[in-house]
C-alpha cells in the first residue's frame, strides 16, 4: 500500500511540474511577453484615464465651491467657454 500512495504522489507532483513548466515556459516566449505587456498597457492606459476623469471633476466642483463662496456666478465652467458667434 505504501508504495502505490508514492507512486500516486509522484505521479501528482509530476503532473503539477509538468503543467506549471509549460506555463512559465509559454510566459518566456516572446509571444508570451508581448501578451503580458499589452496587459499591463492596457491596464495602466485604463487607470490613467480613470485618474484623468476623477482629477478633472474634482477640479470642476472645487470651482464651483470657489465661485459660491467668492459670491461670484455659479454656472459650471463649461458654460464660460466662448461661444463662436460672440
Amino acid at each position: 500500500m505504501s508504495r502505490l500512495m508514492w507512486f500516486g504522489l509522484g505521479v501528482g507532483l509530476t503532473v503539477v511540474v509538468v503543467v506549471q513548466g509549460r506555463r512559465l515556459l509559454q510566459r518566456a516566449t516572446p509571444g508570451g511577453i508581448l501578451d503580458q505587456a499589452t496587459a499591463k498597457g492596457s491596464h495602466w492606459w485604463s487607470q490613467a484615464r480613470t485618474l484623468a476623469h476623477d482629477f478633472g471633476l474634482a477640479r470642476r466642483q472645487a470651482e464651483v465651491d470657489l465661485r459660491q463662496q467668492a459670491g461670484l456666478a455659479t454656472e459650471t465652467p463649461d458654460s464660460f467657454a466662448p461661444q463662436l458667434g460672440d
